[in-house]
């Protein structure tokens, strides 16, 4: 029907152009009261009733309309509109409603039904089916309401914007994050409340529309006088109800901070350990060496102290090498596990540990079988800890430490046994600087903190027992085949 006139009884001018902008061959107006209209003569094919900005009697003016000749009365009915007052009106006689604003409604659904009506060859209202525009009403406020519920429960700032870019439904940590009142957001656009944040928040609204895809934009911006790092992921959605952009902020500020310090923290463990590396035991070599040559100056009774200062130098010798040994595992992060061979690993700590205590006998009990593990190159930093732990902890006369290997099942176990006092129950996980305290543990130190460390991470397990004379630590070792096959 060409030539069809349309208005809209409203006081929101803009909404009315924004409706106007989505009809096509209707010519559409826009009047404050219906006496603007009513008595002038003009004929109104289709009559549209904002009820969001009446402050009047709805259903008398939809009588009016009625009696005055307007072909049909259509109503806009807004989220604070009583359900009773749109079921009086449509019992009153108006054809139908649209709600105001997405995502049920908005300018687009308020124009498509203002053409719906205009082809209408029949308005005549069924009155049975008025129970059902009041249910249907309802059902839709609930669900606005139970949306708004969901999102605010999202802990980062989230937004619902419609295809206009106007913003639908937001949460409460959006509205802290622009800085502005709940009203002063829905219903607009990002430029009318926070012209600052338009590009962040409108970039690409087109093209997500269009393709329904996903943008993630990592960006920095002002807020509260702070320069803030933050990651902005957004969908766009088209449907033939609702069409819009669905957004979350994560303020990652705090992060990026802490990726920071992470990379500082890293740095100052590489130059530890190159300080330890090089300088401390360097200069513990040159001690040890100074002391062996005092060994023909120093009379019978002050051998018992040079023997003291030898083992003291050795141990922090041993401690520098835990050390360098413990940071290289903390700043190798995730790094990639290999097929280790276990003989030449075990043999070699067994032999360098026994030259480095005199008065010790390290011995292998059985052959070492051929036999390769999953690990990477600190693995024979398990078995040095674990040896001279047993020296370094003996009271015996004579310290004596036995290895003992065996393949069983799936696993490579290795058994290192002294003839020390052995480690009483209540301290068999302690040593290890499990649980909450880690090295804070009483009586932990770097190299079984270390062989722990090492060995979870190999995916295999160590533990502790009471052996024939002493205690007898147990190393359990993934084999590099099981791995493989997935066994």
């Amino acid at each position: 029907m060409e030539g069809c006139q349309a208005v809209v009884f409203s006081h929101d001018e803009e909404y009315v152009d924004r409706i106007h902008a989505h009809v096509t061959e209707i010519e559409l107006g826009q009047a404050e009261t219906v006496d603007d209209i009513v008595g002038t003569g003009i004929d109104i094919d289709i009559a549209v009733l904002d009820l969001a900005t009446l402050a009047v009697e709805v259903p008398a003016i939809v009588e009016e309309l009625d009696a005055s000749g307007a072909g049909a009365v259509l109503l806009i009915a807004g989220s604070e509109t009583a359900p009773e007052t749109v079921v009086d009106s449509l019992e009153a006689g108006a054809v139908g409603y649209v709600e105001r604003d997405p995502p049920n409604g908005g300018p687009a659904r308020v124009a498509s039904s203002i053409e719906a009506a205009n082809r209408a060859t029949d308005r005549a209202r069924e009155t049975p089916f008025v129970d059902l525009f009041r249910e249907e009403l309802i059902t839709r406020r609930h669900a606005d309401a139970r949306l708004a519920a969901v999102i605010d429960c999202v802990q980062n700032p989230t937004f619902l914007k419609d295809a206009d870019g106007r913003y639908v439904v937001c949460n409460d940590e959006f509205v802290s994050f622009v800085e502005r009142d709940r009203d002063a957001i829905i219903g607009k656009r990002t430029a009318e409340f926070r012209p600052d944040l338009a590009e962040v928040c409108d970039t690409t609204d087109a093209q997500l529309l269009a393709t329904g895809g996903t943008e993630q934009l990592e960006l920095t911006i002002e807020l509260a006088d702070e320069n803030r790092d933050i990651v902005v992921e957004r969908r766009g959605y088209d449907g033939d109800e609702f069409s819009g952009i669905v957004g979350v902020i994560q303020d990652v500020t705090l992060q990026q901070r802490r990726e920071t310090e992470l990379r500082e923290q890293t740095r100052n463990l590489e130059i530890l350990n190159q300080v330890t590396r090089h300088d401390i035991r360097n200069d513990m070599q040159v001690i040890l060496g100074m002391a062996d040559v005092l060994r023909g100056y120093v009379d019978e009774e002050g051998q018992q102290y040079l023997e003291r200062l030898t083992e003291s130098g050795k141990h922090v010798v041993d401690l520098t090498r835990q050390a360098r040994d413990l940071t290289e595992t903390m700043l190798s992060g995730d790094e990639e596990l290999t097929a280790m061979s276990l003989r030449p690993a075990l043999e070699a700590q067994v032999d360098e540990v026994g030259s480095a205590y005199d008065r010790a006998v390290v011995t292998i009990a059985d052959t070492i079988p051929e036999a390769e593990v999953v690990a990477d190159e600190m693995l024979s930093s398990v078995f040095r800890n674990i040896i001279a732990n047993g020296i370094q902890h003996n009271d015996s006369e004579v310290p004596r430490v036995t290895v003992t290997t065996t393949i069983d099942d799936d696993f490579a176990e290795v058994r290192i046994a002294d003839n020390g006092p052995g480690v009483p129950d209540e301290r068999k996980t302690e040593i290890f600087g499990r649980g909450e305290k880690g090295l804070e543990s009483s009586g932990t130190g770097l190299g079984l903190y270390l062989v722990d460390s090492l060995v979870e991470k190999y995916g295999g397990e160590v533990q502790v027992t009471d052996g024939t004379e002493g205690a007898e630590f147990v190393v359990r070792l993934p084999l590099a085949t099981a791995a493989r096959t997935g066994v």
